[in-house]
């Protein structure tokens, strides 16, 4: 279990300097959203309580990277992750559709939280028809890299698997 996190916390720690490092600087109006993918896709695939746990994570790394009030990505990542670890039980990840479309409606569930708590602490006015077109962008983006990501948290969920379940450790020592 540990290790799990400890991967899980890597991939997202990989991803936001990724994102905040060069994907920034890329001449686009909008970029994929990694630590996003990250969120969604361990959402899906464990439940509310790691989605939403792994969202704080991601939001606090973003709040600390982006330079922006502490706490605005943490709490808008915190509901993305839960809300895609609520819908878990109900989709099957193994279909080839659930991890692009579920990584699509986070960056958009992501944009609309976030503008609408920056809107209501009024911190910056926010212009929706710039932000819904670099939603559109963006989640397009983040969705082509959907798979990637996916395949990602099989991976660690591989690593991390017990070898031999059924056998005790110490059978020696009891005897």
């Amino acid at each position: 279990m540990l290790a799990r996190t400890a991967l899980l916390l890597g991939l997202l720690i990989a991803g936001t300097v990724v994102e905040g490092a060069w994907l920034t600087r890329l001449p686009l109006r909008a970029s994929p959203d990694l630590s996003i993918l990250v969120v969604v896709a361990a959402a899906l695939r464990y439940g509310l309580g790691p989605g939403a746990l792994l969202g704080a994570a991601a939001g606090y790394l973003r709040d600390l990277v982006g330079g922006g009030p502490l706490g605005l990505y943490m709490l808008s990542c915190v509901l993305v992750g839960a809300a895609a670890g609520a819908v878990a039980p109900a989709v099957d990840p193994q279909q080839r559709a659930v991890a692009p479309a579920a990584a699509f409606a986070g960056v958009a569930a992501l944009a609309l939280v976030s503008a609408g708590l920056v809107t209501l602490t009024g911190v910056a006015a926010v212009r929706w028809a710039a932000l819904a077109g670099d939603t559109l962008l963006g989640g397009a983006l983040t969705a082509v890299l959907a798979g990637l990501a996916d395949r990602a948290v099989r991976a660690v969920d591989r690593l991390t698997r017990r070898r031999y379940a059924g056998r005790v450790i110490a059978h020696g020592v009891l005897r």
